[in-house]
């Protein structure tokens, strides 16, 4: 029996992909493992205050992307302090698997079926 939602949902992510995804590189940190992937890039702005009372906008990136993608490792999901490399504006920016806050976990099913994971990043630094 076929699952439309389920249908659906690989449809959807297929035409994110296809129209609002961009190439990057996941990079396994503990092994050295790294495949080529699409993921689509999302900006996840949250505000915090400082021991000051002070107003803090953050701003980070999460990507979408196929769980697919991570049959090519032996840790078949995302692994903290690993690292996301993209290409923005024609500098490369590495990212890396992390929650803002250690009450959120660093990655998640972005749907009711497993199609896809949120990975949830901070950019590290300009290679």
């Amino acid at each position: 029996m076929t699952n439309y939602l389920e249908l659906g949902a690989r449809t959807l992510l297929s035409r994110m992909s296809q129209y609002a995804g961009s190439e990057v590189e996941y990079l396994r940190k503990s092994t050295g493992e790294s495949v080529n992937l699409i993921a689509v890039p999302a900006r996840v702005i949250s505000a915090t205050y400082d021991a000051n009372g002070i107003l803090l906008r953050n701003v980070n990136r999460d990507f979408i992307v196929d769980r697919k993608w991570f049959l090519n490792f032996q840790i078949q999901y995302p692994v903290r302090n690993d690292e996301i490399r993209q290409t923005v504006n024609g500098f490369a920016e590495v990212f890396l698997v992390n929650a803002e806050t250690t009450a959120m976990s660093h990655y998640e099913e972005a749907d009711s079926f497993g199609v896809a994971w949120r990975i949830h990043t901070k950019r590290d630094h300009y290679a």
